[in-house]
């Protein structure tokens, strides 16, 4: 009888503690789970900001502003025909 008595107290505070445990537990994870969802809306921004600097790096390059620039800053032409000489090796 003195078994069973210190027995289903102890049975309790198992329980008690498992429950508590598995509310923390959850309780982790949801914060766990907004953070990531947080971090996933962050990188959704960059991959937008990513894409939109290649567009802008792919506008700088272009051919054309290329040689706008080459022609107005630098003082670059296309030269006449008689100027160029072919070179064979």
């Amino acid at each position: 009888m003195n078994r069973n008595a210190w027995l289903m107290p102890a049975l309790w505070l198992v329980v008690f503690g498992s429950a508590i445990s598995v509310v923390y537990s959850k309780h982790i994870s949801r914060e766990l789970f907004g953070e990531l969802r947080t971090y996933e809306r962050k990188l959704d921004e960059l991959e937008v900001d990513w894409s939109q600097l290649q567009l802008e790096y792919g506008t700088w390059a272009m051919d054309a502003r290329v040689d706008e620039i080459a022609r107005r800053r630098l003082g670059m032409y296309t030269p006449d025909l008689h100027d160029v000489r072919m070179v064979h090796l």
